[in-house]
Parts: C-alpha cells; structure tokens; sequence
C-alpha cells in the first residue's frame, strides 16, 4: 500500500511538473505575442543611440542614480568625436539636456547616428556612468534563451524589453 501511494504521489507530482511549464510557456508566448504590439510604435528606452536630425535640437534624457559633479555629455559618430557638452553639477533623477546640434568647431551636425556617452563624478571622486533615455522607434522583437525579451530599434540598437519607459 505504502509503494502504491508513493507511486501515486510521484505521478502527481510529475503531472504537476508538466502543467507548470506548459503554463510558463503559455505565459512567455503571451508576452511575445503582447510584445509585438510595440513593433512601429515610438518608445522611450534606456540607450546610447541618438537619432539626431540637422537644424533640430535634441533632447538628452538623463537619468542619475546619485548626485554628481563636472557631468560631461560626449557626442561621437562613426568619425569620432563631434561635441562635448558641460552639464555641470547635477542631483539624482532624471533630467534634460539639450544638444543645440553644433558640433565642437560650430558647424551644424548632419542628420545621423551619434554615440552618447555621459559620465560624471560622485561625492568620492569616482567616475559613474550615467543612462541615457532615446527616443526611437521598435523594429523588433526577440527573445533570448532564458526567455528574456529584447527589442531592436530605429537605431539598430538592440534594449531590453524592461528598458522601455515609454510607448506613445
């Protein structure tokens, strides 16, 4: 008798088992599936691609997990280097930075990919990497092996699916 219920349990348990991936399946199909629907929307997300357009100015979203000091925004191309600008002293949380679309000589920038990369120092003199937010457009949707989702955009940078901030 003992045997048999031992058995019946181990049955249970091995039918629980399947049902449970067969609903985390379901699960990330629904997620992918729900995911898609952001394919030609216009998003928000943590990157450092900015699409710029000549004789526009950019908007440079930053977000800062502490205070820091001497923030420097770099503006690269495939050239290198185009601008830098000063953004000072700056506390935590997102701010807003315009990029006027002159490069570092005062010639307008052309419409193009430019790198950003932010950076500036904390209350100990270290060097922090600071996220920037881009707006740009999905192109779409993958999903890695651990079922993690990334998204592809405009821009041909590739974000997390939990990077978007925005979708308008």
């Amino acid at each position: 008798v003992t045997d048999l219920t031992q058995m019946s349990q181990l049955e249970a348990t091995t039918q629980m088992n399947s049902s449970m991936q067969a609903l985390a399946t379901g699960f990330q199909s629904m997620q992918v599936f729900q995911s898609a629907t952001m394919i030609g929307k216009n998003v928000q997300a943590v990157g450092d691609q900015l699409a710029y357009t000549k004789g526009e100015e950019a908007d440079i979203k930053l977000t800062l997990e502490e205070p820091l000091t001497d923030v420097k925004i770099v503006i690269t191309n495939d050239d290198g280097p185009v601008t830098e600008i000063e953004a000072g002293d700056l506390n935590q949380g997102e701010k807003v930075i315009k990029w006027d679309g002159k490069e570092s000589s005062g010639a307008e920038a052309e419409s193009g990919q430019y790198t950003l990369t932010v950076f500036g120092k904390n209350e100990d003199g270290d060097t922090k990497t600071i996220k920037t937010i881009v707006p740009s457009e999905v192109k779409s949707i993958g999903v890695e092996k651990d079922g993690s989702m990334n998204v592809t955009l405009a821009t041909g940078e590739i974000v997390k699916r939990d990077d978007i901030r925005e979708i308008s």
